[in-house]
């Protein structure tokens, strides 16, 4: 299955925030929300959906293209946001033989029965790291400061390159319910007993479709 190139990244947005988790103004919001009692309509199709966690940065199209190939024409492949999808097949069989696919579980990191699953739980972001020092400058090094916010899912290729030691640039998927939606932290980075600090900026959120 076909994964996607990550591009040189240039757009730069600036971002603030004040501290993990809701903020003050937030918690209000969430005390103001409005609830509803909704009833369902036809969920049948959800009976022959498979929720999934993708391993690598691709598209609902691709993921649906890859199927085909695999004689699984009649498929549905739909983002909830972040690195899952939601795959609906034409047949709760054609699921039950998806799931024992040895070749389409490999391209996840999970794949199960849709159990209830909603979209826009998480969404996917890039940071931009000032003051790197150069000697700590690695995919693990930035993989530690990604997951202080969300999971960790790649370098942009400059950064990867080491083309430039100006901002290093990294992309991670985090829980919309858990992360603001601005990221501006300084972290201190302890390298051989000296302490540097790093600046953490995220440049928005990057919509898979």
């Amino acid at each position: 299955m076909e994964v996607l190139e990550v591009p040189k990244h240039k757009v730069r947005i600036g971002l603030s925030m004040g501290r993990h988790g809701l903020c003050g103004k937030e918690l209000k919001d969430v005390e103001k929300r409005i609830s509803l009692n909704l009833n369902p309509v036809d969920v049948d199709w959800l009976t022959r959906s498979v929720v999934s966690k993708l391993k690598a940065l691709t598209t609902p199209e691709l993921v649906q293209n890859a199927l085909r190939e695999l004689n699984f024409n009649d498929v549905s492949v739909k983002s909830l946001g972040g690195m899952k999808i939601i795959i609906t097949f034409q047949s709760r069989d054609d699921r039950t033989n998806a799931l024992a696919n040895p070749i389409i579980v490999n391209w996840f990191k999970l794949i199960k029965p849709w159990n209830g699953e909603v979209a826009g739980e998480s969404r996917i972001m890039w940071l931009k790291c000032r003051g790197m020092p150069f000697t700590v400058w690695n995919v693990a090094s930035f993989k530690r400061m990604g997951e202080i916010w969300g999971e960790f899912i790649t370098l942009d290729v400059e950064t990867m390159k080491e083309e430039s030691y100006d901002v290093g640039r990294l992309m991670i998927a985090t829980v919309a319910t858990e992360q603001p939606q601005r990221i501006e932290k300084w972290i201190n980075i302890t390298v051989r007993g000296k302490i540097h600090k790093v600046k953490v900026k995220n440049q928005g959120s990057l919509k898979i479709c």
